[in-house]
């Protein structure tokens, strides 16, 4: 079984790690990393990512967090191969009303080039203060005009109408401050054959909770890996 991976705002891939070390050995992994050097918008990363998806072998593309509408937006192309799509913790529209105000504002890339605070890290990412060094120190690896401008890509997101007909699974953090539960609502709407399972834990779920969303995240691709096989 092959997993794609798409990671959130950093688009590094580092912050997989230890939910990657806790997958069975089953599932070969693939991270897609995304450029620190030039600014890419939204369509730009989608057409990045189409370029790096396997071409001879099934695959399931899980998208976290910032990368959730580039999973989206794949699977209405419906690529050769993929079998399934893992939504976690993520949005395919603004997840935040004032994000359209604020993002704009231009003290935020100065608040960017900062460090992340820890009780931010903590509190609002993690929930998790071992965790907290690699995540900042992960950030520190990208400019902030690379964050600024991923944050406006999900400041201007507007509304999706395309349905898609694909295996689909969307991990909820149960204590999730940046994406409000009702970003769920617009999969709900849009796929036809989803399921939803919440892990508790705050945003960052795959990170905070790795054992956890491994062990959902295996089930969901056994299961779905023996129908393509029947």
């Amino acid at each position: 079984m092959k997993l794609i991976l798409l990671s959130g705002l950093d688009g590094t891939g580092k912050l997989f790690a230890p939910f990657i070390a806790s997958l069975p050995k089953t599932i070969k992994t693939q991270c897609i990393v995304y450029p620190t050097d030039t600014v890419l918008s939204y369509d730009e990363l989608i057409t990045l990512v189409m370029e790096q998806l396997p071409k001879e072998e099934n695959f399931t593309l899980l998208a976290e967090s910032f990368s959730g509408y580039i999973a989206y937006k794949i699977a209405l192309q419906k690529p050769k191969n993929l079998t399934s799509v893992i939504f976690v913790a993520t949005f395919l529209e603004n997840p935040r009303s004032f994000l359209s105000q604020f993002i704009p504002i231009m003290p935020v890339k100065f608040m960017l080039s900062l460090p992340l605070p820890s009780f931010v890290a903590k509190h609002f990412l993690l929930g998790d203060d071992a965790l907290v060094e690699p995540l900042q120190q992960t950030l520190k690896e990208v400019p902030s005009v690379i964050l600024y401008a991923r944050l406006l890509e999900i400041s201007k997101l507007l509304t999706v109408t395309e349905k898609v007909n694909l295996n689909t699974l969307y991990i909820q953090a149960s204590n999730d401050i940046l994406v409000s539960s009702k970003s769920y609502e617009v999969f709900e709407r849009l796929f036809l054959n989803i399921e939803r399972v919440e892990v508790k834990g705050s945003h960052l779920i795959l990170q905070g909770k790795p054992k956890d969303t491994a062990r959902v995240v295996e089930r969901f691709m056994s299961k779905i890996y023996h129908q393509c096989c029947c």
